[in-house]
């Protein structure tokens, strides 16, 4: 077996097994559908079309902090006809000074379930939406199209995507510059000023938006219309 059936315990257990995914992908001229197949015990949970997202990350940096984006993009997603299928480890993530909570109106599958069952929810969506974390790098090793939401860091850091969505109007790229990294609000250019996080603040849901419809009509040719359309 290439895999045990087990979460990875550590981020570098989680980055391997990600690695691995990505490896059959590129053994396989691009085939990861049937590489996957032939490992897990691939099923269809959803009946409906869906989305994938995952709200949290390592650090509280690395969050997309703009007021009521997530709960926008649910709704946006509902509107086209997406269920909508959260698969973060945690319902909460606690900070200390903040708790992060994972949006409502979405169907939960949090918690830290066994990498077959991400793959799988994976498998089978439309698309995935997230942050510069590891359930990205899943998805692209997948072989889904993903849209990254992720200001703190420049697009040469993570895997190419052509739905990366970035304000370079405002601070941003400012990921490994100076300064500790490890203090969850890291932000070595306007640490404790109202300009801090701007770079993932600053993010709106018309760019999230611009980018869902790019990349669903570069896979239909064909934007679902919402409700109120």
């Amino acid at each position: 077996m290439l895999w045990e059936d087990t979460c990875p315990r550590t981020v570098d257990d989680f980055y391997q097994q990600t690695r691995l995914v990505n490896n059959l992908k590129n053994k396989n001229n691009g085939a990861v559908r049937s590489s996957l197949e032939d490992i897990f015990a691939i099923k269809r949970n959803i009946e409906k079309k869906y989305v994938c997202i995952a709200t949290h990350s390592t650090s509280y940096y690395k969050y997309w902090l703009r007021k009521n984006g997530w709960n926008d993009v649910i709704n946006y997603l509902k509107e086209l006809g997406y269920e909508v299928l959260c698969i973060d480890g945690d319902d909460i993530a606690d900070y200390g000074l903040v708790k992060m909570h994972v949006p409502d109106g979405c169907i939960k599958r949090t918690g830290m379930r066994p990498l077959s069952e991400r793959v799988n929810d994976l498998y089978f969506c439309d698309f995935f939406i997230g942050l510069g974390s590891g359930l990205s790098w899943l998805a692209w090793s997948v072989g889904k199209p993903v849209v990254m939401i992720a200001g703190f860091s420049l697009e040469n850091c993570e895997f190419k995507t052509p739905y990366r969505v970035i304000n370079k109007n405002v601070c941003h790229g400012c990921y490994g510059k100076r300064g500790n990294m490890n203090d969850p609000f890291y932000c070595p250019e306007h640490y404790g000023t109202s300009r801090q996080h701007e770079c993932s603040r600053e993010i709106t849901f018309e760019m999230v938006k611009e980018k869902i419809s790019k990349l669903i009509l570069s896979s239909s040719r064909v934007l679902p219309q919402a409700a109120d359309q």
